[in-house]
């Protein structure tokens, strides 16, 4: 159902990326039965205040990110890519194709961060479309009944309480409160990896919205000490070792497509909501 005068702009946003769809994966077969079950998987990975210099594949040669490298190398990449300054706004226009000041979202606090209820959003389209919809991680547009994701088209969700959580996290899952003990970022990879296994009679649209690299800045020891041991800064060296534990899980995600046979059937759309921050709250300025 569309939900208000606006949703033309967002049902033609989600019919481009239809049409891109159709076009990656329905050109190497002129058999146009079944289309039901032609129509692929979409994986969104948004993550949080990821710098862009901050993988090898963009020349840099003191962080070690296989996954996302091997990633960038077999995919489309768009290097003319604008995002917002912070949090909220991008993650409004990603919902929506639309400018975040039309949406109501205009900051990542005080209110500032609740996204209109007459706004139609991707989920809401692909779920009347048929697909299995899940949310995982953070939202932050809005935290309370008719605004959380459960409300947005997301059939399965799994919303960090507090978003920047990086260990033991609470989440509310289906409106129901569950704390989980361990990193965020493992837990949320397992889950998807469960969706991906269990929901595979139709198509699924996760949004994987991961809490790395966003301050506060927490990181297993022995990634963090092999930085320390270059030299770098505790401040950079625990950057660098979140980036790492993100492209480990990533590399998680892509094996897991691959030993399930989904890899072909399966869109993997891999963004980051703004760049990275230097004055992360629990250590110095980053150096």
């Amino acid at each position: 159902m569309i939900k208000n005068s606006y949703a033309f702009r967002s049902m033609l946003y989600a019919a481009i990326l239809g049409g891109m769809l159709f076009c990656c994966f329905g050109c190497t077969s002129s058999d146009t039965s079944n289309a039901e079950n032609k129509r692929p998987n979409i994986l969104l990975i948004f993550t949080d205040d990821q710098g862009y210099g901050d993988v090898a594949i963009h020349e840099n040669p003191d962080i070690q990110t296989p996954s996302l490298d091997a990633l960038a190398r077999e995919s489309v990449r768009l290097d003319n890519f604008r995002s917002q300054a912070v949090c909220s706004p991008s993650r409004a226009t990603l919902m929506t194709g639309r400018h975040f000041l039309k949406t109501g979202v205009w900051g990542t606090n005080g209110g500032r961060q609740y996204m209109n209820l007459d706004e139609a959003t991707i989920a809401d389209i692909l779920h009347d479309a048929g697909y299995h919809t899940a949310m995982l991680g953070k939202w932050h547009l809005g935290k309370v009944g008719p605004y959380k994701p459960q409300a947005r088209g997301f059939k399965d969700t799994w919303r960090l309480l507090n978003n920047h959580d990086h260990v033991d996290p609470v989440l509310d899952h289906n409106d129901k409160t569950l704390q989980v003990k361990g990193w965020t970022v493992d837990y949320l990879t397992n889950r998807v990896i469960d969706l991906l296994e269990q929901n595979q009679n139709q198509p699924q649209f996760i949004y994987l919205a991961y809490p790395l690299i966003h301050e506060p800045y927490e990181a297993p020891d022995s990634l963090v000490q092999r930085y320390l041991m270059k030299g770098f800064s505790a401040s950079l060296s625990t950057l660098y070792a979140m980036t790492e534990q993100l492209d480990h899980n990533v590399g998680r995600l892509m094996q897991s497509l691959d030993e399930t046979g989904l890899k072909e059937k399966t869109m993997v759309l891999f963004i980051g909501d703004n760049g990275r921050i230097g004055n992360p709250v629990n250590m110095p300025h980053l150096t």
